[in-house]
């Protein structure tokens, strides 16, 4: 199951329970539930709760496929990073340092 969440902090969750949070990693800033724009985590859904860490790799990996630029935030039920799923080819050409003219 998937619920969505706003609020200023990650939600409060039981033992068995993950939170994803959408990021663009070119500015690091938090994206809505569909990954598609910024959003203000005060007023607008930000962050999707999941019933296992299975459950949220799954759909993390669907949604990097549909759009690659974006990076999936993983968290456990005490608000503890877990993992970044990303689409690593994407993920190295923002990172590439630019070519200095010799």
């Amino acid at each position: 199951m998937m619920l969505a969440h706003k609020g200023k902090e990650l939600p409060t969750l039981p033992e068995s329970q993950y939170s994803l949070v959408h990021v663009d990693p070119r500015t690091g800033k938090v994206l809505d539930t569909k990954g598609e724009k910024p959003c203000d985590v005060t007023k607008d859904d930000w962050a999707l709760i999941f019933d296992s860490l299975e459950e949220a790799e799954a759909y993390a990996l669907e949604m990097i496929s549909r759009l690659p630029d974006l990076q999936c935030s993983i968290y456990d039920h005490q608000k503890e990073w877990v993992k970044d799923v990303t689409n690593k080819g994407h993920m190295r050409d923002f990172r590439r340092p630019a070519k200095l003219s010799s």
